[in-house]
């Protein structure tokens, strides 16, 4: 594996012997060290494959620092990320997913039904976060009754 060196630990006596007694009947008394070494190479085998993978591995570059740029154009991650939802929501009247919108009582904003059950868990209120008036939990139990047809 590489340089070697000389160690002392302590073990408890009977393992040792056990250990001694199996090593030195199938590798004779100078397969002790070698037993000792590939018993712990074994206990870090994966260690051993990072090291191997690594050595196969072309030699890797320094990371080059990571400098912030301006956008050249002015955006807002506000307005980008609303027209992203939205775009959701905004379906045709003829596409058969806008039975599964919630609209808020208050804003008339849609939501998708899924969302809106994910968004209330234990809750009987959740607030719109459109309007941050309160939505109740019978308000989206209506709505879903309203597409199960009863």
């Amino acid at each position: 594996m590489g340089e070697e060196i000389k160690t002392s630990i302590n073990i408890d006596k009977e393992l040792w012997k056990r250990f001694k007694l199996k090593a030195t009947a199938e590798r004779g008394l100078k397969g002790l060290s070698n037993a000792v070494e590939e018993a712990l190479e074994e206990e870090l085998s994966e260690l051993l494959v990072v090291k191997t993978l690594e050595s196969m591995l072309p030699v890797r570059s320094a990371v080059e620092e990571v400098v912030p740029v301006k956008p050249m154009a002015k955006t807002s991650a506000e307005e980008a990320i609303r027209e992203l939802r939205d775009s959701r929501i905004k379906v045709s009247a003829s596409e058969p997913l806008l039975k599964f919108a919630f609209t808020c009582p208050n804003c008339r904003r849609q939501f998708i039904l899924s969302e809106m059950i994910e968004r209330f868990c234990d809750k009987t209120e959740v607030k719109c976060i459109e309007c941050g008036e309160p939505i109740k939990a019978i308000d989206l139990f209506q709505s879903i009754r309203r597409i199960i047809g009863n």
